[in-house]
Protein backbone atom coordinates (compact mmCIF):
# COMPACT_ATOMS: atom_id res chain seq x y z
CA UNK A 1 0.00 0.00 0.00
CA UNK A 2 1.25 3.48 -0.78
CA UNK A 3 2.81 5.49 2.00
CA UNK A 4 5.28 8.32 1.99
CA UNK A 5 8.58 7.31 3.57
CA UNK A 6 10.27 10.66 4.14
CA UNK A 7 7.31 12.97 4.74
CA UNK A 8 6.89 14.75 8.06
CA UNK A 9 3.64 14.31 10.01
CA UNK A 10 2.48 17.83 9.21
CA UNK A 11 2.86 17.22 5.45
CA UNK A 12 1.28 13.78 5.32
CA UNK A 13 -1.85 13.72 3.14
CA UNK A 14 -5.13 12.18 4.19
CA UNK A 15 -5.83 8.81 2.64
CA UNK A 16 -9.00 6.73 2.64
CA UNK A 17 -9.77 3.03 2.59
CA UNK A 18 -13.18 1.42 2.05
CA UNK A 19 -13.80 -1.48 4.42
CA UNK A 20 -16.91 -3.24 5.73
CA UNK A 21 -19.34 -0.61 4.50
CA UNK A 22 -17.51 2.48 5.71
CA UNK A 23 -14.59 4.71 4.79
CA UNK A 24 -11.72 5.00 7.24
CA UNK A 25 -9.56 8.10 6.92
CA UNK A 26 -5.89 7.63 7.77
CA UNK A 27 -2.40 9.05 7.40
CA UNK A 28 0.75 6.98 6.96
CA UNK A 29 4.38 8.07 6.92
CA UNK A 30 7.79 6.79 7.90
CA UNK A 31 9.43 3.46 7.20
CA UNK A 32 9.71 0.31 9.26
CA UNK A 33 7.41 -1.71 11.46
CA UNK A 34 3.84 -0.36 11.30
CA UNK A 35 2.66 1.49 14.40
CA UNK A 36 -1.10 2.08 14.37
CA UNK A 37 -2.08 4.77 16.87
CA UNK A 38 -5.54 4.87 18.48
CA UNK A 39 -6.38 8.39 19.57
CA UNK A 40 -7.97 9.75 22.76
CA UNK A 41 -11.63 10.35 23.60
CA UNK A 42 -13.27 12.64 21.02
CA UNK A 43 -9.98 12.90 19.15
CA UNK A 44 -9.11 12.60 15.50
CA UNK A 45 -5.93 12.40 13.42
CA UNK A 46 -5.21 16.07 14.10
CA UNK A 47 -5.11 15.46 17.87
CA UNK A 48 -1.62 13.93 17.68
CA UNK A 49 1.35 16.26 18.15
CA UNK A 50 3.30 16.28 14.85
CA UNK A 51 6.62 16.53 16.71
CA UNK A 52 5.74 13.38 18.68
CA UNK A 53 4.78 11.53 15.49
CA UNK A 54 7.99 12.63 13.72
CA UNK A 55 10.07 11.45 16.67
CA UNK A 56 8.38 8.05 16.65
CA UNK A 57 8.84 7.70 12.88
CA UNK A 58 12.49 8.62 13.36
CA UNK A 59 12.93 5.47 15.44
CA UNK A 60 12.11 3.15 12.55
CA UNK A 61 8.33 3.05 12.48
CA UNK A 62 5.75 3.52 9.77
CA UNK A 63 3.34 5.68 11.77
CA UNK A 64 -0.36 5.31 10.95
CA UNK A 65 -3.02 7.52 12.51
CA UNK A 66 -6.72 7.28 11.69
CA UNK A 67 -10.18 8.61 12.49
CA UNK A 68 -12.65 6.27 14.16
CA UNK A 69 -15.92 5.49 12.33
CA UNK A 70 -18.25 8.47 12.19
CA UNK A 71 -15.62 10.85 13.57
CA UNK A 72 -13.31 13.24 11.78
CA UNK A 73 -13.10 12.28 8.11
CA UNK A 74 -14.29 8.67 8.51
CA UNK A 75 -17.82 7.54 7.70
CA UNK A 76 -19.94 5.11 9.68
CA UNK A 77 -21.65 5.14 13.03
CA UNK A 78 -19.68 6.66 15.91
CA UNK A 79 -19.42 4.91 19.26
CA UNK A 80 -17.37 5.31 22.42
CA UNK A 81 -17.51 1.61 23.30
CA UNK A 82 -13.87 0.41 23.11
CA UNK A 83 -14.95 -3.07 22.00
CA UNK A 84 -16.89 -1.59 19.06
CA UNK A 85 -14.14 0.95 18.33
CA UNK A 86 -11.59 -1.89 18.05
CA UNK A 87 -13.13 -2.83 14.70
CA UNK A 88 -11.68 0.32 13.11
CA UNK A 89 -7.98 -0.42 13.67
CA UNK A 90 -8.60 -4.11 12.98
CA UNK A 91 -10.23 -3.32 9.64
CA UNK A 92 -7.58 -0.70 8.78
CA UNK A 93 -4.76 -3.19 9.46
CA UNK A 94 -6.48 -5.78 7.29
CA UNK A 95 -7.30 -3.34 4.47
CA UNK A 96 -3.68 -2.13 4.34
CA UNK A 97 -2.34 -5.70 4.48
CA UNK A 98 -0.21 -4.98 7.55
CA UNK A 99 1.54 -7.62 9.64
CA UNK A 100 3.75 -7.50 12.74
CA UNK A 101 1.87 -4.38 13.86
CA UNK A 102 2.54 -2.41 17.01
CA UNK A 103 -0.72 -0.90 18.22
CA UNK A 104 -0.61 2.14 20.44
CA UNK A 105 -3.32 3.93 22.34
CA UNK A 106 -3.70 7.24 24.14
CA UNK A 107 -6.38 7.57 26.84
CA UNK A 108 -9.55 5.83 25.57
CA UNK A 109 -7.40 4.79 22.61
CA UNK A 110 -5.48 2.69 25.15
CA UNK A 111 -8.68 0.81 25.91
CA UNK A 112 -9.23 0.39 22.16
CA UNK A 113 -5.66 -0.89 21.67
CA UNK A 114 -6.09 -3.40 24.51
CA UNK A 115 -9.38 -4.53 22.98
CA UNK A 116 -7.70 -5.00 19.59
CA UNK A 117 -4.91 -7.15 20.99
CA UNK A 118 -7.39 -9.20 23.07
CA UNK A 119 -9.95 -9.72 20.29
CA UNK A 120 -7.80 -9.73 17.13
CA UNK A 121 -4.24 -10.69 18.09
CA UNK A 122 -3.18 -12.30 14.79
CA UNK A 123 -1.45 -9.32 13.18
CA UNK A 124 -0.48 -7.48 16.40
CA UNK A 125 3.00 -8.03 17.82
CA UNK A 126 3.03 -5.45 20.63
CA UNK A 127 0.83 -2.92 22.37
CA UNK A 128 1.93 0.47 23.75
CA UNK A 129 -0.31 2.48 26.09
CA UNK A 130 0.06 6.23 26.63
Amino acid sequence: MLHLGNTKAIDTPNRFVETNGRTIAYRSFGQGRPLVLCVRFRGNMDSWDPAFLDAVAGHGFRVITFDYSGLGLSTGTPTYNPIEMAKDPRDLVAALGLTDVVIGGWSVGGLVAQSVVALYPDSISRVVLV
